[in-house]
């Protein structure tokens, strides 16, 4: 009995370190500003978005330059939309909303990827605009190297150094 109380307790010890994450592989990766483009297309599931597919019509493609900003923090949001081809109807998805006054963020500076949102969509406003802009990217939290600033800031906006 003492031998299998033994063994079971080996077990769960060894299964708890084998199965514990160690962030660092997915974290602190050296990366650089980039201008952030995506594809829109009014065909597309989403208004604005660039998932693809055989249903979109890639002659009314155009590419959109989103800002360069840094945000404090975001909260996910399910978000219904009016899908396009298929069945139609409302659909939902996870969004990034982010929301608040951001900072701005230079191209060309040496930054630290922190963390990768969960969500394949963003959606944002900006100041004097009154529509919600939504698009096919994910967020990226950062921390400035030079400043030590964090923040998110789009994913298409962060390229991983080799």
């Amino acid at each position: 009995m003492k031998f299998l109380m033994f063994f079971v307790l080996s077990l769960c010890i060894g299964l708890n370190f084998a199965c514990s994450s160690n962030d660092s592989s997915e974290s602190n990766l050296p990366a650089i500003t980039k201008k952030p483009i995506v594809i829109v297309n009014p065909t597309s599931r989403l208004a604005n978005q660039d998932r693809g597919g055989s249903s979109r019509n890639k002659a009314l493609d155009r590419e959109v330059e989103l800002p360069m900003k840094l945000w404090q923090s975001f909260e996910y949001q399910m978000i219904k939309f009016r899908g396009v081809g298929g069945g139609g109807g409302t659909q939902q998805d996870e969004f990034c909303v982010v929301q608040g006054e951001p900072s701005e963020l230079k191209i060309g500076i040496s930054v630290t990827v922190l963390e990768e949102a969960r969500c394949i969509f963003s959606q944002f406003q900006e100041d004097g605009d009154g529509s919600p802009k939504r698009y096919s990217v994910s967020l990226t939290k950062i921390r400035i190297n030079d400043t030590g600033e964090e923040g998110w800031t789009w994913s298409k906006a962060i390229k991983l150094n080799e």
